[in-house]
């Protein structure tokens, strides 16, 4: 097991946080190899993780990650985690991180109905219950247009939209949009069983890592919790705590990654 931490840069811990959660999942290891500039630097960060000595803190110094985005994400000024996590994941390329949503349109009054699909890397969820699986069910529940403007019938009617989770991979990323940073949500850790509208399969996931947002847009810090292993630790820049205490109810939490158990 390898322990690593970077060291902040002028505001950049958010692309810390984001960076531990890629490069401390065995999976995206294998996948970023698509000969891109920056997999090539993640790649040199990762060879000189390999030498280093197991169970250590080897701070290391990201500036050429840091400069590889710094005409979207400067120095030394506040930026947003999932703003940057988007950046990262279209410049890594690699599809091994996203799903596809299928959402049907019905006409209430002809029952024609018009689907289409979407990629997506990251759901948004508005945190409108104080527990995930209540609020993620409020993103795929039945929601009512009361002008819609249907083609078969060539007029303005009302309509259902269903949206589906129509394929998924075996990473999930949930972005939790808080109307209040002292909302307090309760994050089942495992044993959430998610359904491809697809294949009708139901997958079971367990969380693996947490980005934490404290204070406000202008002045806020990001930190993350990791699970290495069986063991949890919390990452603050270039320190890093054992955090087997870890609580299910934070009104910190920001993004949440979810992987396929057993996969």
């Amino acid at each position: 097991m390898k322990l690593y931490s970077f060291f902040n840069l002028g505001n950049t811990c958010y692309l810390n946080s984001v960076l531990q959660c890629f490069l401390n999942d065995p999976c995206f290891k294998d996948k970023c190899n698509n000969g891109s500039t920056l997999c090539k630097l993640l790649e040199n960060i990762k060879n000189d993780l390999t030498n280093n000595d197991e169970n250590i803190n080897h701070k290391h110094n990201a500036i050429e990650i840091v400069n590889h985005f710094e005409s979207k994400f400067r120095r030394f000024q506040q930026h947003d985690a999932h703003e940057f996590l988007l950046e990262f994941m279209e410049n890594i390329n690699n599809k091994f991180y996203y799903g596809k949503t299928k959402t049907c349109v019905t006409c209430l009054c002809c029952k024609n109905v018009n689907s289409t699909f979407e990629d997506f890397s990251t759901i948004n969820l508005h945190i409108n219950h104080d527990n995930l699986i209540d609020t993620f069910i409020d993103y795929l529940k039945k929601e009512e247009i009361h002008d819609y403007h249907c083609e078969k019938c060539n007029k303005n009617v009302k309509a259902e939209k269903k949206s589906y989770l129509w394929n998924i991979n075996s990473r999930l990323i949930l972005v939790l949009k808080r109307y209040s940073s002292k909302q307090k949500i309760k994050i089942p850790f495992e044993n959430v069983k998610i359904r491809e509208s697809e294949s009708g399969d139901i997958f079971n996931y367990e969380l693996y890592a947490i980005i934490y947002h404290h204070g406000h847009s202008e002045n806020g810090h990001y930190n993350c919790d990791i699970k290495i292993n069986s063991n949890w630790y919390f990452i603050d820049d270039d320190t890093i705590n054992l955090n087997n205490n870890i609580e299910n109810n934070n009104g910190n939490s920001y993004i949440l990654f979810y992987k396929k158990i057993n996969e």
